[in-house]
């Protein structure tokens, strides 16, 4: 099996327009400005979600809800 390095996968880079080479971006809460790591944060379904795919198990198992698609906050 071939192994690539890291440098190898990368597939897009930021380029930040008024510094000279690329950068490594960065999620931050728009609140506090902390880093927002992947093992934090998990999706809900904001108010424009629609009801019709609320209410299949699926996806409500995905977002994991167990209240009714009424009781969703956003």
């Amino acid at each position: 099996m071939e192994r690539l390095s890291h440098a190898e996968l990368v597939t897009v880079k930021f380029w930040w327009e008024s510094l000279p080479d690329d950068r490594a971006a960065e999620v931050v809460c728009s609140h506090c400005h902390a880093p927002l790591r992947v093992e934090d944060v998990a999706p809900r379904p904001g108010p424009g979600y629609p009801d019709g795919l609320l209410s299949r198990p699926d996806v409500r198992d995905r977002f994991g809800l167990d209240a009714p698609p009424d009781d969703r906050t956003a």
